[in-house]
């Protein structure tokens, strides 16, 4: 990934915006760049799929990783996020819009719509 393309994309995570999957079109540079980011600023990172907790967790296995599903929530609870979360193209839009109801700010990460 280029030099000017990885600042963008840091600019763009600080700020909380989700991204689109299209941004960084390689699987492999979205996962390494979203473990570096959570690793960096000691924010957890939040998948819709075990698959992903999994791929994720082979990259770093000391980052935090919490999984979510519209029936699964559990890991969310009696937890406060000071930082906030960062989103997994893997989580849903009906979690994503659970998080921020429930007053979970998105600090970043990567959307696919």
């Amino acid at each position: 990934m280029g030099f000017f393309k990885n600042l963008k994309l840091k600019n763009a995570f600080k700020s909380g915006k989700l991204l689109h999957i299209n941004e960084i079109p390689l699987q492999i540079d979205r996962d390494i760049f979203l473990v570096e980011q959570s690793s960096t600023r000691n924010i957890p990172i939040v998948v819709g799929k075990q698959e992903r907790f999994d791929q994720l967790k082979i990259i770093n296995a000391n980052v935090e990783i919490l999984r979510i599903a519209p029936v699964y929530t559990i890991e969310f609870r009696d937890v406060e996020f000071a930082k906030g979360v960062l989103i997994d193209q893997s989580v849903s839009r009906v979690c994503i819009d659970w998080l921020g109801a429930n007053n979970i700010k998105i600090s970043g990460g990567f959307s696919e719509s």
